[in-house]
């Protein structure tokens, strides 16, 4: 079966671009939202597109955001050779510079509004879309990385898993959003002391491990490896 099987004068690529968009969402998935911009859909064109995907591509909810991803992974390898798929072929190359420019053109307008998709996959939608420039400056551009971040933490949060217990990679990315908070401070702070190891949450968290700042007494949980120094939440200045 394939999306909206039905006899098509020309491809569907054409008859229908937001399709090439939904091929190269990374991991198959694109979240509704940016469908919408993308292509400013109101709920009815929306409710259009959807029966065009057809039951390949259904609408779901993950982490309270609707989504539109593929049955099965295998769609999205046919879909993208035109060989095979004839009329239903998708471009990989349309979808991922559309994307890229979305993500782009978010970015430069407000990196702190940037949903969690931009934040994770704007720089593989750049890079495969011949610019690397841009990808390499969202790497390094600390109010990008910041967001993402925030994003990520509040993904990981516990309360959304299926299990009570401290998340080792919240943790780390607690604790990378707290150096990267320094290192954009006009007033770099730090802990003078290496901090002390404490023990192995285990049983308590997700292979977290306790560590203790000597110098003010502050206790700091982390995954796998031992926190910073340099901290925004520091005890003094650096």
């Amino acid at each position: 079966m394939v999306p909206a099987a039905v006899p098509r004068s020309r491809p569907l690529s054409q008859e229908c671009p937001p399709c090439n968009a939904c091929n190269p969402g990374r991991e198959g998935t694109i979240p509704i939202d940016t469908l919408q911009a993308l292509f400013n859909l109101q709920e009815e064109e929306l409710r259009d597109l959807t029966h065009v995907l057809g039951s390949m591509f259904p609408m779901s909810t993950e982490r309270r955001q609707r989504v539109i991803k593929p049955y099965h992974k295998s769609i999205l390898d046919w879909l993208a050779d035109e060989r095979k798929a004839g009329a239903f072929f998708v471009s990989l190359v349309e979808g991922n510079r559309l994307l890229a420019g979305f993500c782009w053109g978010s970015y430069l307008t407000d990196p702190g509004s940037l949903g969690l998709y931009e934040v994770r996959w704007a720089p593989d939608h750049l890079e495969a879309s011949g610019r690397t420039d841009d990808a390499a400056r969202l790497r390094n551009d600390n109010a990008f990385q910041k967001r993402r971040l925030e994003l990520e933490i509040e993904e990981s949060d516990p309360k959304y898993s299926t299990y009570l217990k401290m998340s080792a990679d919240q943790k780390d990315l607690m604790n990378d959003y707290q150096v990267l908070l320094n290192q954009m401070a006009q007033q770099k702070r730090w802990h003078p002391q290496q901090p002390e190891y404490l023990r192995n949450l285990s049983g308590e968290a997700d292979h977290c491990e306790l560590y203790r700042f000597p110098c003010c007494g502050k206790h700091v949980i982390t995954g796998n490896r031992e926190p910073s120094q340099y901290r925004n939440d520091g005890c003094t200045e650096a």
